[in-house]
């Protein structure tokens, strides 16, 4: 009976193997690292204009030209390490966040799922404007 029940099987599994069989074709990697427009604000209203211009991966004191105080600092950092906390609640007083802009043209297909890769974002998460995106 076992080694009927190992014939039965084995075809089985073979069959829901070559189902899970992987695609062959190459996943293709389009790097936004470069040149992007950046502008500072309010965390719910995209700025009308941005103005300056920033390497990313970077940080924003390097934007040009130059924010007024982009970083400023942090009163007490050993407090902050001893108390996530403060750390989640520090605040800028002169803005809420950043924000990064880039047009990027793609002049091929596009799969019917894309994926977008944030790497290494400290503060919040990247909202992209769909009224933006031209298929």
């Amino acid at each position: 009976m076992k080694i009927i029940r190992n014939l039965l099987v084995l075809p089985l599994c073979f069959i829901l193997l070559a189902g899970c069989a992987r695609n062959t074709t190459q996943r293709e990697t389009i790097s936004l690292n470069g040149i992007w427009k950046i502008a500072d604000g309010g965390k719910d209203v995209i700025p009308a204009s941005f103005d300056r211009t920033i390497t990313v991966p970077g940080l924003v004191t390097l934007a040009k030209p130059a924010f007024i105080n982009p970083a400023p600092p942090v009163p007490d950092r050993f407090a902050i390490d001893k108390n996530l906390e403060l750390f989640y609640h520090q605040k800028d007083s002169l803005r809420d966040t950043y924000w990064y802009h880039r047009i990027i043209k793609i002049d091929r297909d596009i799969p019917e799922i894309a994926l977008l890769k944030v790497g290494k974002a400290m503060f919040g998460n990247p909202r992209i404007s769909e009224s933006n995106l031209h298929w």
